[in-house]
């Protein structure tokens, strides 16, 4: 009974007025007012949270999507990439809630560099400068497609080229190694130390061996003339072996300058000049020629004359010469070419006199002797008939008059050149003496030649009768086995011809000859 009489005073005391209750402190508070702060606690931060994730939208706004160009440089190239990565990855959260300034301003002037570096690329591309963040992102999208792709077309040919050249090097090495092991095949475009005598012999082997395909035979073309260099050689032998080379630098002086500088005489004109000379009376009397050989002249006048003599006991004076005539001149020369000796002559201005300019243009004769000690006691009257046909061949000037006293032969001179073997290789020397001076070559005179040497020699003129020659092999064979000195650039450029004359027979010398004579008339009959 006491508990319920307890509640019911306690019931009438809180209704009485002015009551107020007292709170204990061990009672647990209601649940209501706590849920009530969890949810303003969860409220504030969802607002912090959205506040942040929006200032990392404002602020990913602001930042390019990617750099216009991939610089060359490795400080742009990191720059770019660095900006890439900042506007395409999304900050979670946390790491927004840890940016510091330091990053910030990082991530400010990362900002201001691709900015300035989008600018300038769309000045160079001609498109206009972004004007806000949108055209900023999509001017350096397109721009770096645009970079990217040139770039990457430019490094796949690179590749490309890379990969045919890596290509192209083992077959390179396939042929060279064929090409060492068949001389044939060497390349006939490479340049060989011309000073060096055994890389001269191996640049003639490997030429020699490709003359089929340097100069190819036409079958519609005559046999051409050859010689042999263990005997007697004719008139027409040496005539013909000098000209093809000769004729073929003057060619080339002709094309290329315009200009002559070798005279042309055939083997009939020399003869007969040999038969009409005079001997001249200098200073007294001037020479003309009669009606009866007025034609019979050098043609190119006054320019190098290369002359083949040949002596003999029946011409060794002009009175013996003058018998002589019609069949006997030619039994004559015959008996010659088994009994007499064959001398290079040649007549030309001289480029000075005692050291000084040759004003006066005086001409001058120059003997080559491979055996200067057979003749020693009829090289007054060699000298003497020279002088007489040169005038007679009216090398001075054509159909002039020839003026002893006005232009003088200066003292003949004896050009030191090697000795024969034999006795019968004087002819072979005589075509060789001719060709070096032709080329402007220094003769060898302590070069001893022997068999082979003479067949060496052999086979190159015949293929320069064969118009099959050219100044590599001329000059090889002469520098290669010593003939003349090797020097670098020991040939002209003026006088490298490109192929030998080819010589059929005494009648292409005639008739080359006649042409020239011709060419010649009608230039004066225009200047007349």
């Amino acid at each position: 009974m006491a508990p319920k009489k307890a509640a019911e005073k306690r019931k009438s005391t809180e209704d009485a007025p002015g009551h107020v209750e007292k709170k204990s402190k061990s009672v647990t508070p209601p649940l209501a007012p706590q849920s009530d702060r969890v949810l303003r606690s969860s409220s504030r931060k969802a607002e912090k949270e959205k506040s942040e994730k929006e200032k990392a939208k404002t602020k990913d706004s602001k930042t390019p999507a990617k750099t216009a160009k991939k610089k060359a440089s490795g400080v742009a190239k990191a720059q770019a990439d660095k900006s890439e990565e900042v506007a395409t990855t999304t900050p979670s959260e946390d790491e927004s809630s840890a940016v510091t300034d330091k990053r910030k301003k990082a991530l400010e002037i990362l900002f201001k560099g691709a900015l300035q570096e989008i600018i300038d690329e769309s000045k160079n591309v001609d498109q206009p400068a972004p004007e806000s963040c949108s055209d900023l992102v999509s001017t350096g999208q397109e721009l770096l497609k645009e970079v990217l792709k040139k770039e990457l077309t430019a490094a796949i040919e690179e590749l490309r080229a890379i990969e045919a050249k890596a290509d192209e090097e083992p077959k390179k090495a396939e042929e060279g190694e064929e090409q060492d092991d068949d001389p044939s095949h060497a390349e006939s475009d490479s340049t060989p130390d011309w000073a060096d005598p055994d890389a001269m012999l191996e640049h003639l082997k490997r030429l020699l061996n490709d003359v089929d395909e340097l100069f190819p035979i036409d079958d519609d073309e005559g046999s051409p003339h050859k010689v042999e260099w263990d005997r007697y050689m004719n008139p027409t032998d040496t005539f013909l072996s000098i000209a093809c080379v000769t004729e073929a630098i003057e060619e080339l002086q002709q094309k290329s300058a315009n200009k002559s500088i070798i005279s042309l005489i055939s083997e009939s004109a020399l003869y007969v000049a040999r038969v009409t000379r005079q001997e001249p009376d200098f200073g007294k009397e001037s020479w003309k020629p009669s009606l009866g050989v007025l034609n019979n002249r050098a043609a190119r006048p006054r320019r190098t004359l290369y002359l083949p003599w040949l002596w003999h006991s029946y011409h060794e004076d002009a009175k013996a010469a003058e018998k002589i005539s019609g069949e006997d001149f030619q039994k004559s020369m015959e008996k010659a070419d088994r009994t007499g000796h064959w001398l290079l002559c040649v007549v030309e201005i001289a480029k000075a006199v005692d050291g000084a300019p040759n004003l006066l243009e005086l001409p001058q004769i120059c003997w080559y002797d491979s055996m200067p000690g057979f003749l020693a006691g009829h090289r007054k009257a060699i000298e003497r008939q020279a002088v007489e046909v040169t005038i007679a061949l009216q090398w001075h000037g054509g159909h002039s008059t020839y003026r002893p006293g006005d232009a003088p032969f200066l003292p003949t001179i004896d050009k030191a050149c090697c000795t024969q073997a034999g006795g019968v290789e004087c002819g072979m020397h005589v075509i060789l003496n001719a060709w070096s001076h032709a080329l402007d070559l220094e003769l060898h005179p302590e070069f001893e030649p022997d068999k082979t040497f003479y067949q060496g020699a052999q086979e190159v003129v015949n293929g320069a009768l064969a118009g099959r020659v050219n100044w590599e092999i001329v000059y090889s064979f002469l520098a290669g086995t010593g003939y003349v000195v090797a020097t670098a650039g020991a040939v002209p450029e003026s006088r490298r011809l490109a192929r030998s004359v080819k010589m059929d027979g005494e009648e292409t010398l005639q008739q080359r000859y006649e042409d020239a004579l011709m060419a010649e008339d009608i230039q004066r009959s225009f200047t007349m």
